[in-house]
């Protein structure tokens, strides 16, 4: 999309009579509005909806009329009163009461002037050629001191050289970098070497096959980048585990949309009557408030069914979970029970001071624990969706 037509956060659409704010979006799923005259509410939709309502943003392609710091740089305050010399005489010095002989309009014409100013900037890091100069001056004309920055500062992207590559040479080195996950390291040689039997195998007689050596390492080095094809073993096969996605903040805004479970070693050191060991302790996270919804801490390391047990008293009521009575928010040492329950009427004496949150989403990494098929089956019991983390498959969908 254009800059001419781009949408940006911050801005304001008209969606069913009312003004929205466009304050957040996660890429290719959905988009967060805040409404412009209650800035308590929100609207959640996707991101093909919003794109009907709100459609585009109209603006012209301008360059900046403010300075991207507290001033121009130096260099291009230094070229504008350079050209306004050479080309209207107004003198550099802002204390002078009269231009210098060589750039006084009225004994000078304006090619002398220019002659004399490149003669002037020659051999130093303003020297430009006359055509050069004569369009700096009409940039300056048309933009002012901003465009001046723009001309002098490009911020252009570079383009690769394998945009001109014929595609099946880049399908092939693609395929080529692909197999190199599992397998023994190599160089980027050896890398060329496969890349162009693969070439003679598949279009035998092709043109495409007489490529130089030095413009296919040149592919194989830009498609390499990134990927870590020649790097160590272990160093390929973490990358390979990472998620085939666009990454995002994945924030949450409604309780138990979004819940985390893992498990880690406690920092603390436990003696029994034949051992000492670190207990594994596993918590269950809704995203959305940071509230723990269950946890427990195992002398070893659970397994599918200890998580399942942990599920079991995240979903049931808090008051049903044995040994609750010690959590109740009038026996809270920490929060403030009596200011609680006037804000809140609802709360009780027996109240737990954990809030109730339902899980509808879970996030789990690739342990065997959190894949087992007890976890499994306790999610689907409750129709709570696994989401694997990292995703596996290419294709950027999620398997559980």
């Amino acid at each position: 999309m254009s800059d001419e037509k781009k949408l940006k956060l911050g801005e304001t659409f008209d969606i069913d009579g009312d003004s929205w704010v466009w304050v957040h979006i996660i890429p290719g799923l959905e988009v967060k509005l805040r409404s412009e005259t209650a800035p308590h509410r929100h609207l959640i939709m996707s991101v093909d909806e919003f794109l009907l309502q709100a459609g585009t943003a109209q603006r012209d392609r301008i360059v900046s009329l403010r300075p991207d710091g507290d001033a121009w740089p130096t260099d291009v305050c230094d070229m504008e009163a350079h050209l306004l010399e050479a080309f209207t005489g107004k003198p550099m010095d802002p204390l002078a009461s009269a231009p210098r002989a060589q750039y006084d309009p009225a004994l000078t014409t304006q090619n002398a002037r220019v002659d004399a100013k490149l003669l002037e900037l020659k051999g130093t890091s303003l020297g430009r050629a006359r055509s050069t100069f004569h369009l700096l001056w009409k940039t300056y004309q048309q933009g002012g001191a901003a465009g001046l920055n723009a001309r002098m500062h490009r911020k252009g992207e570079q383009r690769l050289a394998i945009s001109r590559a014929d595609p099946r040479l880049v399908t092939i080195i693609d395929r080529i970098l692909d197999r190199q996950t599992d397998k023994s390291t190599s160089s980027k040689r050896r890398c060329a070497v496969l890349v162009r039997r693969a070439l003679e195998t598949t279009y035998p007689g092709d043109p495409l096959c007489e490529i130089k050596a030095r413009t296919l390492q040149g592919y194989i080095n830009e498609r390499a980048a990134g990927r870590y094809s020649f790097d160590k073993a272990t160093t390929r096969r973490n990358t390979d585990n990472s998620p085939k996605r666009q990454y995002y903040s994945g924030a949450a805004y409604q309780l138990g949309e979004r819940c985390e479970i893992d498990s880690t070693k406690l920092d603390v050191l436990v003696w029994d009557e034949n051992s000492e060991f670190r207990p594994t302790l596993t918590v269950l996270l809704d995203v959305a408030s940071r509230v723990p919804l269950a946890w427990a801490i195992h002398a070893d390391s659970p397994g599918g069914f200890d998580h399942a047990l942990l599920l079991a008293r995240a979903v049931i009521g808090r008051k049903a979970v044995p040994g609750s009575g010690a959590a109740t928010l009038a026996g809270s040492a920490t929060l403030p029970s009596d200011l609680m329950k006037q804000v809140n009427p609802f709360l009780t004496d027996d109240s737990l001071a954990v809030p109730w949150i339902f899980p509808r989403s879970i996030t789990i990494d690739g342990g065997a624990d959190f894949r087992s098929r007890t976890f499994r089956d306790a999610c689907s019991a409750y129709g709570i969706h696994r989401e694997l983390a990292p995703l596996q498959n290419t294709d950027g969908k999620t398997t559980c």
